[in-house]
């Protein structure tokens, strides 16, 4: 994966200003997008480097339990119990049936519902030491030196970088390039096998992607770096 600087002055050329100084607030606006952006496409796909799992201890009498800060959305929560041994998957529900059901302490978790950065469990747990595997995908952290590296693999590197742009003309107010610019990102997304993730990993909670069957390709310009596309420097 390229580093957040190297991806900073790719979208600089592409935006027709390449070489501008660290101080410049042009390219603090590209540092700016380029996250959105990122935050963005990891938000969106498929990406097994951010699954990750959280083990949440049970405690007698208690229904909440807090989520790791860095949560995106939950893909399942299995329990598991020692004695009596026990395993299962805990059914999703929202947090209104969760409220409406009993809160009286019950015995094993059966379902849950999420709240910000927080589960509830119902019923609530009679004993101590159930583990509960909370298997999510994780929102990256933002980036901010230039030496950084983001965490997606490098074939996601035009995808930043052509939703950055599109993010970037948006916000000059040059809404036709940045509608160019979505459709290059759109189609180059689409050359990719991207999955339901509520079908693929059999998530409890997903969001709405964008996908394709077609082999990858690149989307070039001619005269422009391969697998790039560059327009004319904007206004201003």
């Amino acid at each position: 994966m390229a580093t957040f600087g190297t991806l900073q002055n790719e979208l600089l050329e592409m935006m027709g200003r390449p070489s501008l100084s660290s101080s410049d607030s042009f390219r603090a606006r590209a540092k700016f997008y380029l996250n959105r952006a990122y935050l963005d496409v990891a938000s969106r796909f498929d990406i097994p480097d951010l699954i990750t799992t959280q083990s949440i201890t049970s405690i007698a009498a208690t229904a909440d339990y807090a989520l790791s800060t860095d949560v995106l959305f939950i893909i399942s929560i299995g329990l598991i119990n020692t004695s009596p041994a026990e395993r299962h998957r805990l059914i999703k529900r929202g947090i209104s049936s969760i409220d409406e059901m009993s809160t009286a302490v019950g015995g094993t978790p059966k379902y849950y519902a999420r709240s910000g950065l927080n589960i509830t469990v119902e019923p609530v747990p009679i004993d101590v030491d159930i583990t509960l595997k909370v298997r999510y995908v994780k929102q990256p952290a933002e980036l901010n030196l230039d030496a950084d590296i983001p965490v997606l693999a490098r074939e996601w590197d035009n995808a930043i970088l052509y939703r950055g742009a599109q993010f970037f003309f948006i916000g000059l107010g040059e809404l036709d390039r940045g509608g160019v610019f979505l459709q290059i990102y759109n189609d180059y997304v689409q050359g990719r096998r991207i999955t339901d993730r509520m079908r693929s990993l059999g998530a409890d909670e997903g969001i709405e992607l964008v996908g394709g069957d077609e082999a990858e390709r690149s989307v070039g310009r001619p005269g422009t770096i391969p697998g790039r596309a560059v327009v004319a420097p904007a206004a201003g």
